[in-house]
C-alpha cells in the first residue's frame, strides 16, 4: 500500500509499525509502539520522526518507482514462479523456482539487498519469511523485499546476479563419462 492507500477499507486493523518505519527512515525512531499501546515518544524521537517526514515524499517516490521496476522484471524472469506486488508501495514478494534452499541462496548472494527484516529505509532489504518458525503458511521459497532508494538498475543487476548464482549453485556437478 502506498501513502494514498486506505488500509482500513481494505481490511487492515493497523499500520502503525510500517508507518513509523517510513516516517523515521527505519531504525532511527523507536517510540515503543509494537502493540499499539499509548506510548509517548520523547523529544529526540519526535525530532527524528519530523526529520524523516520531511524527506518522506522523495523517499517514497524513489522506492515505489524502484519496486515497480523490480516487480516487472521479476515477473519476466524464468527463475521466478510468482510475484506479489499490488502496484504501489515499496514492499513486494516473490517465489523462486527451486524451493527454500534456492531462496536462501538468493538472499545470501545479494550484495545490495541487506538480508534483514526491515521496511522504509533508504537501503533495500530482503529475507525468506518461512525461515521464522512462527510464520505458518508462508511458502518456503517466498522472499519478501523492501525496496529502497538505491539506483534501480543497480538493484536489478544485483538481484539478477543473485538469481543466476543461486541457480548455478543448485545444478548438480557434471558426471564424467566412464571409460568402460
Amino acid at each position: 500500500m502506498g501513502l494514498d492507500a486506505k488500509p482500513f477499507r481494505e481490511g487492515s486493523d493497523g499500520r502503525v509499525g510500517l508507518c513509523l518505519e517510513l516516517l523515521s527512515q527505519q531504525g532511527f525512531v523507536d517510540p515503543g509502539v509494537p502493540e499499539c499501546t499509548r506510548a509517548v515518544p520523547g523529544a529526540l524521537e519526535s525530532f527524528l520522526a519530523l526529520r524523516g517526514l520531511r524527506t518522506l515524499p522523495l523517499r517514497m517516490e524513489r522506492a515505489q518507482g524502484n519496486a515497480r521496476l523490480i516487480a516487472a522484471r521479476l515477473e519476466a524472469h524464468p527463475g521466478v514462479e510468482r510475484v506479489r506486488y499490488p502496484g504501489d508501495g515499496s514492499v513486494l514478494s516473490f517465489e523462486v523456482a527451486g524451493g527454500a534452499e534456492r531462496a536462501e541462496a538468493v538472499c545470501r548472494a545479494s550484495e545490495l539487498f541487506a538480508y534483514a527484516t526491515s521496511f522504509g529505509g533508504v537501503q533495500s532489504t530482503m529475507e525468506r519469511r518461512a525461515r521464522w518458525p512462527q510464520e505458518r503458511g508462508v511458502p518456503d521459497a517466498l522472499i519478501r523485499a523492501a525496496v529502497g532508494c538505491e539506483d534501480a538498475e543497480d538493484l536489478w543487476a544485483d538481484l539478477e546476479r543473485a538469481l543466476r548464482l543461486s541457480a548455478a549453485a543448485r545444478r548438480p556437478a557434471a558426471v564424467a563419462a566412464s571409460p568402460c
